[in-house]
């Protein structure tokens, strides 16, 4: 099933249109940020997966930098590989070679709780609500230019229900 999803791919100009549907984002980076969102081991992570409706997404660096801020705060979760604190990163391909075979292990046993998460758009819609309403009640603006409260939607870990129930409010 994997490799037949690998030949599903597009090509895109930003992380954004990438993330486009994704229930799930995840980036793999071995740099803790200042945001306090879950960090998940592989392990962690293919439990997480197993949860999960729709699409999910993976966000690996380029091996040079890694990440950029702007582009971890675009994905939900972080994942980290427990490594040396002297080499605390891997080479990227060894780093996919580790998550595809951890992840693999999510195709061997499939829950039967599944649970449906909204999409990156919906959570984006929900903060440029959010947005909305504090510039209403004349409270300074934090939704989208600051990551915090992205990061508190990500802690939340929305079901679809509950992303419905607020968007209602």
């Amino acid at each position: 099933e994997v490799l037949q999803r690998l030949g599903r791919h597009k090509s895109v100009d930003t992380l954004a249109e990438a993330l486009a549907g994704c229930q799930l984002s995840v980036a793999v980076s071995a740099r803790r940020r200042h945001a306090d969102w879950p960090i998940l081991s592989p392990g962690e992570l293919r439990e997480r997966v197993s949860s999960v409706e729709g699409e999910v997404a993976l966000v690996f660096g380029p091996e040079s930098s890694g990440l950029s801020n702007e582009e971890l705060y675009q994905c939900r979760l972080q994942t980290i590989i427990a490594s040396n604190p002297r080499c605390p990163s891997l080479n990227l391909s060894h780093a996919v070679q580790i998550y595809a075979w951890e992840l693999a292990g999510h195709f061997d046993h499939q829950p039967t709780d599944r649970v449906e998460r909204p999409t990156q758009e919906q959570l984006d819609h929900l903060l440029g609500e959010v947005d909305k309403l504090l510039e209403a009640l004349d409270f300074a603006p934090a939704g989208l230019e600051d990551p915090r409260l992205a990061a508190v939607l990500q802690r939340a870990d929305l079901k679809l229900a509950d992303w419905s129930l607020l968007e209602g409010v």
